[in-house]
Formats: C-alpha cells, sequence, structure tokens
C-alpha cells in the first residue's frame, strides 16, 4: 500500500483531511494543484471537496452512514416485543416457561405478522436489551405482599431489638448434598467433553448452615435424616460459638416448626429465639439445593479449604481478617475408603469419619 493512498484509511480520518484540505485551500488561499501535489490528491477531489466547503459549510464534508435495509419492525412493535419477552411465555399461550429465539420468533410471527430466521432474532433481542441468563426460580405460591411487609416490617424491626439486646442474627437453612453432583464448569478442548471422577456410590448428606449479613459463617454436615434432634443439636453447637443471644431466621419447614425445637428454644432463657420467613421464599434464605442446581451459599460466603478453614469474605474471593469470622469444620464426611480422612484437606488428628462427632462440642 502506498504512504498517501488514502482509499485506505477509515472514514473518520479520512473527514478529517477533507476538512484540512478545504479549509487551506479556500480560507488560508493554498492552491489547489500545491495541496493536491503535496499529499498526492487528485486536483479534482481537492477541487470537489473546496466546492462542497463553500456552499454547504463543514456539514457538506461530514460522512453520511448508509442508512441500510429498513428494519423489519419499527420502533413501536419493538417496544412492544420488549414487554412481551419480560413476561412468562406460558402467559402467551406457549408451553415452555423460558424463552428461546425460536420461541421469540413464534411470537413475532404471530403478533406483527413478520418473518425471521433466528439469526435476526438473536441481533433484535441484543438490540432491546436482553441476554440469555439462567433464571432464579421462584414459587408461584408466594405472596408478594407477605415478603413486602417482611422486609419493610418484620425484618427492621427484629433487627432493632436484635442490636438493642446485643444478638446476632443468623439466616439458616439446609441443604442435601449428593456426593456423585459435580457443580461448575472446567475449561476443556472443544467438543470434548471433559470427565470428572467420583465414587459410584449414591451417598447423601445434609448440610446446615448459618451466616450473618456480615459474612460471618457456621455450619455442620451430618450423615442423618434431618429432623428435630438433628436441627437442636445445630442450634446448640451455634449458640456454644456465639457470645449473646442468637436471633435465627428460618423458613416454615416442618423440623423447624415442631414442638420439640419451640420448647428447647423457650427453655434458653432468651439465648435462642426463632424468626419465620413469609412462605415459600426460597430466595430469602442463605442456602438453597433444588432439581435446578447444587447448593448455593450467601453471594458474601466465599469458601477457603475445606478442613482448615471456611472462611467468610467477600463477592471478591478475598478472605475475613475477622477471626469471629473464620469457622471449622464441625463434622466430616463418610470417606472413600476406611481409615482416610473424610477430605485431603482436613488437619490430621480429626475424629474419625461417620461417628458424627464434631472437632468442638459444647460443654455438656
Amino acid at each position: 500500500m502506498k504512504d498517501n493512498d488514502y482509499s485506505k484509511l477509515d472514514p473518520v480520518t479520512l473527514e478529517q483531511v477533507r476538512i484540512r484540505v478545504a479549509r487551506q485551500v479556500v480560507e488560508e488561499g493554498v492552491r489547489a494543484e500545491d495541496a493536491a501535489a503535496a499529499l498526492g490528491l487528485s486536483r479534482s477531489a481537492v477541487y470537489g471537496w473546496a466546492l462542497k466547503y463553500r456552499r454547504g459549510g463543514l456539514d457538506a464534508l461530514r460522512r453520511r452512514v448508509a442508512p441500510g435495509r429498513a428494519p423489519k419492525l419499527d420502533e413501536q412493535q419493538r417496544a412492544q416485543l420488549y414487554g412481551l419477552v419480560r413476561r412468562d411465555p406460558r402467559t402467551l399461550g406457549f408451553s415452555p416457561a423460558l424463552w428461546t429465539r425460536d420461541l421469540v420468533r413464534q411470537l413475532i410471527e404471530r403478533q406483527f405478522g413478520v418473518s425471521l430466521t433466528l439469526a435476526p432474532v438473536g441481533k433484535l433481542l441484543h438490540k432491546l436489551g436482553l441476554s440469555p441468563q439462567r433464571p432464579t426460580w421462584r414459587a408461584y405460591e408466594q405472596d408478594p405482599d407477605a415478603v413486602a411487609r417482611w422486609k419493610t416490617g418484620q425484618y427492621p424491626a427484629m433487627r432493632a431489638e436484635a442490636a438493642e439486646a446485643g444478638a446476632t442474627i443468623f439466616f439458616v437453612d439446609e441443604a442435601g448434598i449428593s456426593w456423585d453432583e459435580h457443580a461448575g464448569t472446567t475449561w476443556a478442548p472443544v467438543g470434548q467433553t471433559p470427565v470428572a471422577t467420583s465414587t459410584g456410590k449414591h451417598i447423601k448428606v445434609n448440610l446446615i448452615s448459618a451466616v450473618t449479613a456480615r459474612g460471618a459463617l457456621r455450619f455442620a454436615v451430618y450423615g442423618d435424616i434431618f429432623n428435630a434432634a438433628v436441627f437442636i443439636d445445630f442450634c446448640r453447637r451455634l449458640m456454644h460459638d456465639t457470645p449473646g443471644p442468637a436471633y435465627l431466621v428460618i423458613d416454615r419447614h416442618p423440623v423447624h416448626r415442631a414442638g420439640a425445637v419451640k420448647d428447647f428454644a423457650a427453655g434458653t432463657g432468651g439465648r435462642l429465639r426463632l424468626f419465620f420467613l413469609p412462605g415459600y421464599s426460597p430466595d430469602r434464605k442463605t442456602t438453597t439445593a433444588t432439581r435446578h442446581g447444587s447448593p448455593t451459599l450467601h453471594p458474601a460466603v466465599s469458601w477457603r479449604g475445606c478442613g482448615g478453614a471456611y472462611e467468610a469474605g467477600t463477592r471478591s474471593g478475598r478472605p475475613s481478617t475477622n477471626a469471629s469470622q473464620t469457622t471449622h469444620c464441625e463434622t466430616l464426611i463418610i470417606p472413600p475408603r476406611p481409615g482416610r480422612r473424610a477430605c485431603p484437606h482436613a488437619p490430621r488428628g480429626s475424629p474419625s469419619p461417620g461417628t458424627g462427632q464434631p472437632t468442638t462440642a459444647p460443654p455438656a
């Protein structure tokens, strides 16, 4: 390419060249032939730019973007489509609960009589500010008014009461974890699905976690079925490690509402109090394990290691410097073979697996 081949310049730079040359010829009196020779341009091009500048000023030399093909949906139709896609497809007569490009294509054809292929539908959705995302599942039985009352009335009142009593508020929840469940993603060559090896035995354990609004985490893993006795045992340990009263925010699971649990809380002399969430509010809990995914903890909690310390941190993953926000494994999981530690990262000297004995237990 020649050094003065202006046809290879980008449109913005070429626009500046036109304006500068035209100004030199019209305003500074530079001869068109000299300007053309100095820059390696044709005289006709320089004369044409100067003429346009005299007649129309700078606007005559500005670059013009080609309008392209007119969109098949006008602005009003695109706004209407945006509102429709924000709704559940089932409310519009479709069977699936999640939108796909093909489903949106059918909607456009049905609503506006316009036929599009999948690629233009995807581009249109991006132009509307939409992107494919994994949805947060919410029970349709949930009462939004009850949730709003809890957020704006009941929880602030509980928080004020806790501050006055010097209590710590814990959001408590349970989740079932399967040994053969693989969460997360990894990198692998395209077209070659990676293989994660694990035991072929179907082993399940129950996880109970309690996390504060500041990210302090307490948890325990139980091999037994979750019942009132297991929950009371966790509450006992939580009280042992918590200075002052412990206020537990829990859902309306039958175990939480069991008479034995209520009697235990009432017998603590105010050291343990139970506060119930509105019904069907898994999005307000700290740990959820459903058919839609693996157990997920509060986003403020970052897990470091396995047996040494699970440290509460921030979204960035930095460990907390507050010693009170570090908790250790209380119960070990059944190991692959007898005589081995349940977790390869667990500290030596831990209790033998399967005994259900915590590393630190409250005094009798």
